[in-house]
């Protein structure tokens, strides 16, 4: 029979190893976190993308850059050649990335 013997320097690495393992489980779960926001936001992005696209005759409204239009061809027109739709569209997709 082994006698236990308490040796404070294994207690040490043991308690070390455990800890990394905690916080590598910490930051997975983090990261699995933040994909599933992201995706929710993408989703959401999506559904208003859909809605407005179904409502687009009522709505006439760039609801990215802000402004109304007389109609829907207008609207249509500004977001395919628009310079302005363009530079925003850019900086929303960037702040849903950074978020």
């Amino acid at each position: 029979m082994k006698a236990n013997i308490y040796r404070p320097v294994d207690k040490y690495f043991s308690d070390k190893a455990e800890m990394a393992k905690k916080a590598e489980q910490e930051a997975l779960r983090d990261k699995q976190k933040e994909k599933s926001l992201e995706e929710n936001k993408i989703g959401e992005w999506q559904k208003l993308k859909e809605l407005i696209r179904n409502e687009k005759d009522k709505v006439r409204i760039c609801l990215l850059c802000r402004r109304k239009f007389a109609s829907a061809s207008h609207l249509s027109k500004h977001e395919k050649s628009s310079k302005l739709h363009s530079s925003n569209l850019l900086s929303f997709s960037k702040k849903i990335k950074k978020s």
